[in-house]
Formats: C-alpha cells, structure tokens, sequence
C-alpha cells in the first residue's frame, strides 16, 4: 500500500496543481465586454461570437472539471484503501502481541508513514475541493478572484517529495504485504 501511495501521489499532486494552474490562466472576458466588443457588428454575427465564445469556456470547464473528478475519484479510492490497510495493520499489532520485537516495530514505523501518507491525501483532498470551489465561482458566477485566490502548493509539493523519498529508500519486507493481504 504504501509503495501505490508513493507512486500515485505525486501524479494526483500533478494534476492538482495543473487545474489550479489552468484556473488561474483562464483569460475569461465577461458577457458586457464581449457585448461591447460586438456592438458594431451586424447582430447575427454577433450573436455567433457570442455563442462561439461560450462554446470555448464550456468546453474549458468541461476539460477543467473532468480533470478535478478524476483526481478526486482516484484520491477517494486511494484514501478508502490506506484507511482500510491502516485498520489491517491495527488489528494485527492488538491479536500478535507476542510477535517479535523487531517485526512490530517495523509494522509500528509503516503505521507512521502510512499516517503521513494519509496526512497528505486528505490536505490534497482539501486543495482539490478548494479548486472546485474555484471553478464554480469562476464559471457558474463569474467571479474571477476565485481562481486568483488559490493557494500555491509548494509545501504541499514538499511535503510528497520527502514522504516519496523515503518509502522509496526504505526497504519494507513482505510482511506488511501478507499483513494486508489476509
């Protein structure tokens, strides 16, 4: 579990920061500007514009939105599956109290890390929901600060790299893989 952990997440923090990013580079002019624009064209060409233009911000939602539900599709599997793991390891630490010493405090540090890890899914949970929050008030109200107001992800970026480079250089044996497994 913890290895899929180290290897999704920093895809969904990818496509975290690339819907935020792709919020915060929408160039949307609002249906006054675009009216003023279009105010000396003859009125069926206008109205072309007018509909071309909200054909293009549609389809960018579309893409935009499609992105964060996958994100968040995949984030709430992954979540459901640590949480279950986590529950895994908790039983098996309470029934094998006579397990090794040794055995126990290596099952005890990937408690730890999966905690981390867990730590780290729900805060990428949280940027996506604020993202999505965003994207309603960008194109459903067509208030442009949403999007300008989004957080930047940096410590968020960090905090995956360390938890990712540490699972990657540690050596876990098999027996969190059996303890799950069962």
């Amino acid at each position: 579990m913890l290895f899929k952990i180290a290897t999704e997440l920093p895809t969904l923090l990818g496509e975290v920061c690339s819907a935020s990013n792709a919020l915060k580079d929408t160039k949307l002019c609002n249906f006054s500007s675009l009216c003023a624009v279009t105010s000396e064209l003859p009125p069926s060409i206008a109205t072309e514009l007018r509909i071309a233009h909200e054909v293009a911000d549609s389809k960018q939602f579309f893409h935009c939105t499609k992105g964060i539900a996958d994100a968040s599709d995949r984030l709430t599997t992954l979540m459901a599956e640590a949480k279950q793991t986590r529950r895994k390891l908790d039983q098996f630490l309470a029934v094998n109290t006579a397990a090794a010493e040794q055995q126990q405090q290596q099952l005890q540090r990937s408690c730890i890390y999966l905690d981390q890890a867990l730590g780290l899914l729900f805060a990428l949970d949280l940027e996506l929901h604020e993202i999505k929050l965003a994207a309603s008030a960008l194109y459903l109200h067509g208030q442009k600060a949403g999007a300008a107001q989004l957080r930047e992800t940096e410590g968020l970026k960090g905090a995956v790299a360390r938890l990712v480079a540490i699972l990657s250089s540690k050596h876990f044996t098999s027996t969190l893989a059996t303890i799950v497994s069962q």
